[in-house]
Protein backbone atom coordinates (compact mmCIF):
# COMPACT_ATOMS: atom_id res chain seq x y z
CA UNK A 1 0.00 0.00 0.00
CA UNK A 2 1.32 3.47 -1.07
CA UNK A 3 0.09 5.13 2.37
CA UNK A 4 2.42 2.94 4.51
CA UNK A 5 4.91 3.66 2.33
CA UNK A 6 4.63 7.48 2.65
CA UNK A 7 4.35 7.00 6.38
CA UNK A 8 7.44 4.96 6.53
CA UNK A 9 9.09 7.73 4.72
CA UNK A 10 11.41 9.65 7.26
CA UNK A 11 11.48 12.47 4.63
CA UNK A 12 7.71 12.63 4.35
CA UNK A 13 6.49 15.24 6.80
CA UNK A 14 2.76 14.94 5.77
CA UNK A 15 -0.17 14.45 8.96
CA UNK A 16 -1.33 11.05 8.89
CA UNK A 17 -5.03 12.60 7.75
CA UNK A 18 -3.29 14.12 5.03
CA UNK A 19 -1.95 10.87 3.85
CA UNK A 20 -5.62 8.97 4.69
CA UNK A 21 -7.04 11.91 2.40
CA UNK A 22 -4.49 11.48 0.04
CA UNK A 23 -5.64 7.50 -0.33
CA UNK A 24 -9.46 7.93 -0.77
CA UNK A 25 -10.15 8.23 2.83
CA UNK A 26 -12.64 10.42 4.38
CA UNK A 27 -11.67 10.95 8.10
CA UNK A 28 -8.73 10.23 10.07
CA UNK A 29 -10.88 7.39 12.13
CA UNK A 30 -11.45 5.97 8.96
CA UNK A 31 -8.13 5.38 7.64
CA UNK A 32 -6.55 4.18 10.66
CA UNK A 33 -9.40 1.15 11.56
CA UNK A 34 -8.41 0.09 7.59
CA UNK A 35 -4.75 0.43 8.07
CA UNK A 36 -4.92 -1.38 10.54
CA UNK A 37 -7.26 -4.03 9.33
CA UNK A 38 -4.33 -4.67 6.15
CA UNK A 39 -1.10 -4.44 8.21
CA UNK A 40 -2.38 -5.40 12.00
CA UNK A 41 -1.01 -2.21 13.33
CA UNK A 42 -1.75 1.75 13.57
CA UNK A 43 -0.46 4.27 11.01
CA UNK A 44 1.26 6.11 14.11
CA UNK A 45 3.29 2.62 14.56
CA UNK A 46 4.73 2.81 11.40
CA UNK A 47 5.47 6.65 11.96
CA UNK A 48 7.31 6.27 15.04
CA UNK A 49 9.19 3.22 13.64
CA UNK A 50 7.18 0.46 15.79
CA UNK A 51 5.62 -2.06 13.04
CA UNK A 52 6.77 -5.35 14.69
CA UNK A 53 3.18 -6.97 14.20
CA UNK A 54 3.50 -9.42 11.38
CA UNK A 55 3.50 -7.38 7.94
CA UNK A 56 1.78 -8.37 5.00
CA UNK A 57 4.24 -6.62 3.27
CA UNK A 58 6.21 -9.60 2.83
CA UNK A 59 6.74 -12.05 0.47
CA UNK A 60 6.38 -15.56 1.27
CA UNK A 61 9.85 -16.09 0.11
CA UNK A 62 11.06 -13.56 3.09
CA UNK A 63 8.76 -14.70 5.68
CA UNK A 64 9.97 -18.34 5.18
CA UNK A 65 14.18 -17.61 4.34
CA UNK A 66 16.40 -17.63 7.36
CA UNK A 67 17.26 -14.71 9.02
CA UNK A 68 20.87 -13.50 7.49
CA UNK A 69 18.55 -14.57 3.96
CA UNK A 70 15.72 -12.89 4.89
CA UNK A 71 17.68 -9.08 5.07
CA UNK A 72 19.68 -9.79 1.68
CA UNK A 73 16.08 -11.00 0.01
CA UNK A 74 14.62 -7.27 1.91
CA UNK A 75 17.62 -5.29 0.60
CA UNK A 76 17.43 -6.71 -3.12
CA UNK A 77 13.65 -5.65 -3.42
CA UNK A 78 14.27 -2.25 -2.12
CA UNK A 79 17.08 -2.09 -4.96
CA UNK A 80 14.37 -3.16 -7.50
Amino acid sequence: MAARAALADPTDRRRILDIGEEHGFGDGAEFSRAFKREFGYCPSDVREGINSAPSNWQTDDEQNAAAGERLGLLLHRLQA
